[in-house]
C-alpha cells in the first residue's frame, strides 16, 4: 500500500479510498455499498459520512478514546516554578 499516514479520518481522502480499494479485494463489495448508500441518502455531499464509516469500519483506532488530561490551571502555575 502506498505509505500514506492516516492519523486522523479527514487524512482519507478519495485517492486513498482507490488505492485500498485496489489493494484489498475483500473490502471492495463494503465501500461500493457504502458510497451508494451515502450517496443516496446525501447526494453530492456523500464524501464525508462515507469516509467517517470508511475509518469506523477499516481503521478503528483513529477513533480510540485517548484523550490526553489537560493539566489544571494550578498545575500550568506549579510548573512554571
Amino acid at each position: 500500500m502506498t505509505e500514506t499516514k492516516i492519523t486522523k479520518v479527514i487524512d482519507i481522502d478519495k485517492a486513498f479510498v482507490k488505492t485500498y480499494y485496489t489493494e484489498h479485494q475483500e473490502a471492495r463489495e463494503w465501500i461500493v455499498a457504502e458510497i451508494k448508500k451515502q450517496k443516496e441518502s446525501k447526494g453530492r455531499k456523500y464524501f464525508a459520512p462515507f469516509r467517517t464509516e470508511f475509518a469506523r469500519q477499516f481503521l478503528p483506532e483513529l477513533f480510540s478514546n485517548k484523550k490526553k488530561e489537560k493539566p489544571s490551571f494550578l498545575d500550568e502555575l506549579l510548573a512554571i516554578e
